[in-house]
């Protein structure tokens, strides 16, 4: 089975363009590249491993994010301030089927596991996203306070 039809150029570098706007937009610290890359209903959630017990998986709150919420984050600074390296960010079309795609983006920080829809005049846009940490990313360690506060499970 083929899952990309690497024969569709212009759909193929409307999507890296699409993901490189939510990568690279985040640590620019950009809003407006933020914004064009995300569907306004975006649902973006991570599985991570609880820092506190590491037998625990979560998915949920805190870990959902909105499309308004994304885009605010980025406007204060998204990952700007972060200092776990240069920034790279490879991006690879997995799928691609009439107007929909899956894209895998690697960032000094993350992979994510993305769903896009094309849509109309507007374009490529991220629908969902499931994303994790590099390794060493979430070391309490290392948080801001910040970090912290978001991440620490309320008592």
């Amino acid at each position: 089975m083929t899952l990309v039809d690497r024969g569709r150029t212009a759909d193929i570098e409307a999507i890296t363009k699409c993901v490189r706007d939510y990568a690279e937009g985040w640590y620019t610290a950009d809003p407006v590249r933020m914004r064009r890359a995300l569907h306004p209903d975006l649902s973006k959630r991570t599985i991570i491993r609880d820092p506190f017990r590491e037998d625990v998986l979560t998915v949920g709150e805190p870990t959902v994010t909105t499309a308004d919420r994304m885009v605010r984050l980025t406007a204060n600074g998204g990952g700007r301030d972060d200092s776990a390296g240069d920034g790279a960010v490879e991006v690879e079309v997995v799928h691609l089927w009439r107007d929909m795609a899956m894209a895998a983006c690697k960032s000094r920080d993350f992979m994510d596991c993305l769903q896009l829809g094309r849509f109309g005049r507007d374009g490529w846009k991220i629908v969902n996203a499931l994303w994790q940490p590099l390794e060493g990313y979430h070391d309490p360690a290392k948080w801001s306070e910040q970090e912290a506060a978001f991440w620490t499970p309320a008592k």
